[in-house]
């Protein structure tokens, strides 16, 4: 999931969402919210539910496609 704050954006119901979407799947997960200090406690809360989340898309790319290598 990616995210980035626009107006309509609701951040930290969409942190919920993801997190409520995790225990009902087997499908693992990361999240990339941009926007620093704006998603920053959805962060956290993703963090807190055991949900990577990064910043950076790129960061997240790169991870998930180690990841990927290994299925």
């Amino acid at each position: 999931v990616l995210v980035t704050p626009q107006k309509m954006t609701e951040i930290m119901k969409t942190a919920e969402e993801i997190v409520k979407f995790k225990k009902r799947s087997d499908k693992s997960d990361a999240a990339c919210f941009m926007g620093g200090d704006l998603v920053l406690e959805a962060k956290k809360y993703l963090k807190r539910n055991n949900i990577l989340c990064f910043f950076e898309p790129e960061r997240a790319a790169r991870l998930l496609g180690k990841i990927a290598m290994f299925k």
